[in-house]
């Protein structure tokens, strides 16, 4: 109803949706609740209970559409599908959906289209993405107008895409469609890529030193298995693809254990070229969107991100301690629905004109009252107090000269 009020009431008409989630964090056992729970653990933390957030916002007036609150156990791959078929309930008009790579499983992917969800988002680490970026020859990008912060160029090649996927509950029976794939160059992702794989590759080396100058053939690591554990649990998660490229090996003789590892330099390479680079899948596949114009949406995501900041910065509420599983929601939705408020008068504030951040604008109205009084004789009267004529124009050029504020006479 809210998402309703306001695309009719403000004008909100959403051409590119944008999506995203975050977590509330909450403090105590909730041994009972099943909306805070432990999961994925977003921004790091392990040790705190949750409530997943989900939410898909008007990139073109910067307003939350649509909002919610779900178990912390909840992936983003589910959640940002639930978010959708909301917004599409409640606004069924044309746009295209802009969110991470949760949105661009092959599940999701076959599962949005099939429902006519335009989308366009970054593609997830599977290998067909891979092979796809190495199979792109250097000669086939084109420079964009896009620019990192430092000023370098972004470059953009497309590829079409065959993807597939296994049919529920079928034996060896796929569905296959075709997709377009815009391969993407990123100067910033370079750096922090060629970073990160610096830092890698330091802590790999060190390990494999350590364990066979220091740990080999001593205590625990005396035992074939326990070594091979070792191996198995070092090289998961991040560093799990590090593991052909270094080829660990631990051979026992019967007495002793040998620990030695042989680098492929050809899959380091591979590796190497993959920095800077990734995908972005869409399944708009009309002519009139281009390429870049794919790319320039794929951009856009960051927009939100703002917003999430708004909810768990720019909104102070105090500390609050809650038990009750709907109070826990009803302190959810409270929060959002200020965050709605707040981007709403920003998106005001420009349509207006008026060169003022909504935290000044509070500031401005912070010593304003509302007195209401009845009289004896049953009538009610009431007086806005400390109002200037600064506020009411201020307030008319928003169109909020309403309720109890009145044009001043004279």
């Amino acid at each position: 109803m809210l998402c309703l009020k306001l695309i009719r009431n403000f004008g909100v008409s959403p051409e590119l949706v944008i999506w995203d989630s975050t977590s509330f964090y909450f403090e105590g056992a909730y041994d009972d609740s099943e909306l805070v729970m432990f999961g994925y653990a977003v921004e790091g933390r392990t040790d705190a209970k949750r409530v997943r957030i989900g939410m898909c916002m008007d990139a073109g007036a910067g307003i939350p559409l649509t909002s919610s609150r779900e178990s912390g156990k909840k992936p983003d791959s589910e959640l940002v599908v639930d978010n959708l078929e909301t917004l599409k309930a409640t606004f069924s008009a044309d746009y295209v959906v802009v969110a991470d790579r949760s949105l661009a499983s092959v599940k999701n992917v076959f599962l949005l289209d099939s429902k006519g969800t335009k989308f366009v988002a970054p593609a997830d680490d599977d290998d067909c993405y891979t092979r796809l970026i190495l199979g792109t020859s250097d000669d086939e990008f084109q420079e964009t107008d896009y620019r990192s912060k430092d000023g370098k160029s972004f470059f953009i090649a497309e590829r079409g895409i065959c993807l597939h996927r296994k049919l529920d509950g079928e034996e060896r029976q796929y569905e296959s469609g075709w997709f377009r794939a815009i391969v993407i160059k990123s100067p910033s992702k370079l750096k922090v890529d060629e970073m990160k794989l610096s830092k890698e590759t330091e802590t790999v080396d060190a390990w494999l030193r350590d364990v066979r100058d220091n740990k080999i053939n001593r205590r625990r690591y005396k035992k074939l298995e326990y070594v091979e554990k070792r191996i198995d649990a070092f090289f998961s998660g991040p560093l799990r693809r590090y593991r052909n490229i270094y080829n660990p090996k631990v051979i026992s003789d019967g007495n002793r254990l040998d620990f030695s590892w042989s680098m492929d330099e050809e899959a380091l390479q591979r590796l190497i070229a993959l920095n800077g680079k990734y995908v972005v899948i869409s399944n708009q596949m009309a002519p009139v969107v281009s390429a870049a114009d794919i790319f320039r949406a794929s951009r856009r995501r960051s927009h939100i991100e703002t917003r999430m900041r708004y909810l768990k910065s720019q909104l102070e509420v105090r500390p609050v301690f809650l038990e009750s599983e709907m109070r826990i929601r009803g302190l959810a939705f409270v929060t959002n629905l200020a965050l709605v408020v707040y981007c709403l008068l920003e998106h005001m504030l420009k349509q207006a004109a008026i060169d003022e951040s909504v935290r000044e604008l509070f500031l401005d109205f912070d010593q304003i009252a509302l007195t209401k009084a009845k009289l004896p004789n049953g009538a009610e009267v009431s007086h806005v107090e400390n109002a200037l004529p600064f506020h009411y124009r201020t307030l008319d050029k928003l169109g909020l000269l309403i309720g109890e504020y009145h044009r001043p006479q004279g």
